[in-house]
């Protein structure tokens, strides 16, 4: 049986700058020289031995960086494991982080767990939101985020502003130099002389905190996501996935138009914003009971402005997409109208 790719117009995969830059993109990558110039790569594995001497962006599954990077390193991946020096910013998105190295400036990073070990150096601040963070090494700025659980045994120079879902745990050899400012649900036990500033915990009822740390980690991925370069890396990868995985369905803003403009079949997808902001609504209403719906509504309303009028790859509809409105539509009765068309092209495109 043939396979046969669809594209999704949607609202998700970040768009694309139209200038070139050069890339290089495989499956296993192994860099053992150093690099002279800013450098881009798109790899399932990667491994960066060699140093480099502009900035480095590189997205894949599993990341390893042994060589130091004299500028910035922009990293987005499964696994990231980080053991040479930046000299300029670190930004990361990632499942599993482990920095070993110093950071020149600043880092900001949105992680599942993140680990700054012992010998590490951050010469400016953190700004993050992560499941657990674990900071055994030196921040000479401060630290902000939102974090389901958050480890302090190094020193921090400047102030810890934090909303923590779970807990916050400083060990007795912890130093911060600063207040320590915590939203919480529960408040936590500081040891003594372990913060030479106030320490000011603020309660939070629990369905309002996910919503605030699950917004914070959001931003700070925004943050890092919205990197142009990072952008026509991922573009990168998605036309090579795409390549070598013909019978998949992707979903995003500009897939249709931009990435996959020859796909098989194409739909695009439009609501009203009544209807919308009312499904947004209670959707969010379990999570958080204070949310009101006229609020939605209006966040609605500015994104679909934005995601339309924005100048590089806006959402629009192709001229060969299906466009489905799914205010009329219950979940049944759309995955049924899209099955009779991906039917229909499997039968004329391949005779199924």
């Amino acid at each position: 049986m043939k396979k046969f790719l669809i594209s999704l117009v949607s609202v998700f995969i970040l768009s694309l700058p139209a200038y070139a830059i050069n890339i290089d993109t495989t499956d296993n990558l192994v860099i053992d020289d150093d690099l002279l110039d800013d450098s881009y790569f798109a790899s399932a594995n990667a491994v960066i031995k060699g140093n480099v001497l502009g900035d480095l962006y590189i997205f894949g599954s599993t990341i390893t960086i042994n060589g130091n990077i004299y500028e910035d390193l922009v990293v987005i991946g499964g696994k990231v494991q980080i053991n040479g020096n930046v000299s300029g910013d670190l930004r990361v998105i990632g499942g599993q982080v482990s920095i070993f190295g110093n950071v020149g400036d600043d880092l900001v990073i949105a992680g599942g767990q993140v680990d700054i070990s012992k010998d590490s150096v951050i010469d400016g601040s953190i700004l993050s939101g992560a499941g657990i963070l674990s900071v055994d090494g030196q921040v000479k700025g401060e630290l902000r985020g939102a974090f389901g659980m958050l480890f302090i045994s190094g020193k921090i120079f400047d102030n810890v502003s934090v909303t923590i879902e779970d807990s916050i745990n400083i060990d007795d050899d912890a130093e911060i130099y600063g207040d320590l400012n915590y939203t919480g649900l529960i408040e936590a036990n500081i040891p003594d002389n372990t913060v030479k500033g106030d320490v000011n915990f603020n309660k939070f009822e629990r369905d309002s905190i996910m919503e605030d740390i699950n917004q914070e980690i959001s931003n700070y991925s925004a943050v890092i996501a919205k990197e142009n370069k990072i952008r026509k890396i991922l573009k990168i990868f998605q036309i090579n996935f795409s390549k070598k995985n013909k019978n998949c369905c992707i979903e995003g803003r500009d897939i249709s138009t931009k990435i996959l403009p020859n796909s098989d079949l194409k739909f695009f997808f439009k609501c009203n914003l009544n209807i919308a902001a009312k499904r947004r609504y209670k959707e969010l209403k379990k999570s958080n009971t204070k949310i009101k719906l006229k609020d939605v509504k209006k966040s609605l309303k500015i994104r679909n402005i934005l995601d339309t009028k924005r100048k590089n790859s806006p959402l629009l509809k192709h001229r060969d997409s299906v466009e489905i409105d799914t205010g009329k539509l219950n979940k049944q009765a759309m995955l049924a109208k899209m099955s009779k068309y991906v039917e229909k092209i499997l039968n004329i495109k391949y005779g199924i």
